[in-house]
C-alpha cells in the first residue's frame, strides 16, 4: 500500500518533467575549450541545486513518517521488554538444567561403561580359561591371544542414556543444541588471518597529512566539486 498525498504526486510529476527536459540537454553538453568548461559549470551548477530542491522535498514528505514511526516503534519496543526479560529469565533456568542433567547423565554414563568393562573383562577372562583347558599347542595359542586381543580393541560401551534436545508441549516447542563461541582473551596474541585493517583511522591520518603508511599506497587524485 502506498501512501501518497495529491500534493506529493503533483511534485513528482513536475520533478519527472523537469528530469527530463534536464537529462535531455545533457547529451548536447560538449567540453573542448575554456567556455564550455563556463557553460559546463553553469549547467552543472542548476543539476545540483536540483538535486538538493528534489532531497528537501523527500525530507519534507517522508520526516512526519519517519518521526511518527519512532515514536511507534518506541511505545512497542517499551511492551516488548518485560517479555524480552522473562523470556532470557526462563531460558536460563533451563539452561542451567540442562547443565546439572547433562552433569548426572555424564556420571550414570560412566557408572554404566565401568559395569560394561567389567562384564566385557570377565566374559574374556573366561573365554581364555576356557581354551586353556583345551591344552592348546602355542601356535593355536597365539591366534587366540590375538583374537581376544582384537575383541579387546574393538570393545566399545553402548550408551544407554542420553540427554534429550527436544521438549514439546500442547502449544510450543524448544530444541536446544550447543554452538561454538569465542571472547578475546589477548587481542595482541591474535594472528593476521583474523585481524582488519581500520580504512576509517586511514583516511584520517591521510587528510590529517599522513603521507607514508606502510603497506599503503597513498596517492592524490583530482575531484570535481560543485556548487
Amino acid at each position: 500500500m502506498t501512501l501518497q498525498t495529491s500534493e506529493q504526486t503533483s511534485k513528482i510529476m513536475a520533478i519527472n518533467k523537469d528530469i527530463k527536459d534536464i537529462v535531455a540537454f545533457s547529451k548536447t553538453v560538449i567540453i573542448r575549450k575554456a567556455d564550455d568548461m563556463t557553460g559546463a559549470t553553469e549547467f552543472l551548477s542548476k543539476v545540483v541545486s536540483r538535486k538538493k530542491r528534489i532531497e528537501e522535498l523527500r525530507i519534507k514528505f517522508t520526516k512526519p513518517l519517519l518521526d511518527q514511526k519512532r515514536v511507534i516503534d518506541e511505545e512497542f519496543k517499551i511492551s516488548t521488554v518485560p517479555l524480552l526479560e522473562i523470556e532470557k529469565n526462563i531460558k536460563g533456568k533451563m539452561i542451567a538444567y540442562r547443565r546439572a542433567e547433562a552433569d548426572r547423565i555424564k556420571k550414570q554414563r560412566e557408572k554404566d561403561e565401568e559395569k560394561q568393562r567389567k562384564a566385557f573383562e570377565k566374559e574374556q577372562e573366561r573365554k581364555r580359561k576356557a581354551l586353556e583347558a583345551q591344552n592348546l599347542n602355542k601356535k593355536q595359542q597365539k591366534e587366540v591371544d590375538k583374537e581376544l586381543k582384537r575383541d579387546e580393541e574393538a570393545f566399545v560401551p553402548q550408551e544407554n542414556i542420553k540427554q534429550e534436545t527436544t521438549v514439546k508441549s500442547d502449544t510450543g516447542k524448544i530444541s536446544a543444541r550447543k554452538v561454538w563461541k569465542f571472547e578475546i582473551e589477548d587481542e595482541k596474541k591474535i594472528t593476521r588471518k583474523y585481524l582488519k585493517v581500520d580504512e576509517v583511522a586511514i583516511r584520517q591520518a591521510v587528510r590529517s597529512g599522513e603521507r607514508e603508511i606502510k603497506g599503503v599506497r597513498i596517492f592524490e587524485e583530482e575531484t570535481i566539486n560543485s556548487y
